[in-house]
């Protein structure tokens, strides 16, 4: 008996090019429909996912009723936007990281709960960076702040310094990954796209589904991991790529029609 397939997709750099739109192919297949039931998988916060969707003129003012997860792994919700699972840090943890940001004040630092997003202190990149990602964030008062975030975003154009924030948590038991060039992203051990994946999967009775996943950041390379067949586009990260089933080139058809093709359902 044939599996069925179930497609997870990334968000920025495999839906979303580096400015914020989406291939028009890709568009067409998401208002009309795609052949086989499909997760999205993003380190963005629900409010940033929906407005990345309503730039492309996307489910304006609807409720997603597909299965989603967010924040890297420690947010996923069920068809319809309810919440399965919220994994933030601990609180020794979170503060261990409230401290450690301190000595890195030329850097720009989000950080995801289940509802907001929060930008830890002003930088003359901060705005740039917020509008990139289509961040609306609240700014946070550090010394009283004591909301439990799932994810911490460290972002700079500078890439040692990204390296060197990496360094300074090497004493904490957390995940880190460079997902994009320009960040270094934080969760709870054990929290990445690939565990919420076995997390999400039974609860939908997906368990025994053939899985393909898209993703170009180093933070896919979880989901990457528990698939059956893994694709990335040809401006992945080099890890990526090498990890992946096969490259597609998203130039011409966009992410999702080549990746249907690989899987024999056009």
């Amino acid at each position: 008996m044939t599996k069925p397939k179930i497609l997870v997709l990334d968000m920025d750099g495999t839906l979303l090019r580096a400015d914020g739109s989406m291939h028009p192919d890709d568009i067409a297949w998401l208002c009309e429909g795609l052949p086989i039931p499909f997760i999205l998988a993003t380190g963005r916060s629900l409010g940033s996912l929906r407005l990345g969707f309503e730039i492309n003129s996307l489910f304006h003012g609807k409720k997603l009723d597909f299965p989603l997860i967010l924040n890297n792994g420690g947010l996923v919700y069920l068809p319809g936007e309810e919440v399965l699972f919220y994994k933030p840090f601990a609180k020794e943890e979170q503060k261990a990281l409230l401290t450690a940001i301190r000595e890195f004040p030329q850097a720009t630092f989000f950080f995801q709960t289940q509802d907001e997003v929060y930008l830890a202190w002003e930088t003359p990149d901060s705005t740039r960076h917020a509008e990139k990602y289509d961040y609306r964030p609240v700014l946070a008062d550090l010394d009283r702040f004591e909301t439990p975030f799932s994810k911490l975003m460290c972002l700079s154009d500078q890439p040692t310094l990204l390296v060197d924030f990496a360094r300074s948590l090497s004493h904490l038991k957390l995940e880190g990954n460079f997902s994009l060039s320009d960040i270094y992203e934080v969760s709870p051990l054990g929290i990445d796209k690939g565990s919420a994946l076995q997390r999400l999967l039974p609860t939908l009775g997906w368990q025994d589904g053939f899985l393909a996943v898209v993703g170009d950041g180093d933070n896919d390379l979880g989901m990457f991991a528990v698939a059956n067949i893994s694709f990335a586009p040809t401006h992945a990260t080099p890890s990526v790529k090498a990890a992946a089933n096969a490259l597609i080139d998203p130039s011409e058809r966009g992410i999702i029609q080549p990746v249907l093709e690989k899987l024999g359902l056009l």
